[in-house]
């Protein structure tokens, strides 16, 4: 059935072995910018986290946190190198 995407298979198994359930999936852009303007664009929708292309380091993908204990976290990947 092709109105069923990966998502509903995916669920499917996992709900089957009892230990996750997907309840919302969202897609969006994932735009370039630096540490700042991803920082302020967290800010501005109220979320706690942040995906973006980061300008500062080789539009690596990454996200930015709020931490529990103040301030800001990032977490940037990097490519394997296999």
């Amino acid at each position: 059935d092709r109105s069923r995407g990966l998502g509903d298979v995916y669920k499917r198994q996992v709900h089957e072995e009892g230990e996750f359930d997907i309840v919302r999936t969202k897609r969006f852009t994932v735009k370039p910018m630096g540490v700042e303007e991803a920082i302020l664009q967290m800010n501005l929708l109220g979320h706690s986290f942040f995906v973006f292309r980061n300008t500062d380091a080789l539009d690596a993908i990454c996200v930015v946190y709020r931490r529990n204990n103040g301030g800001y976290g990032i977490i940037e990947t990097e490519d394997d190198e296999e």
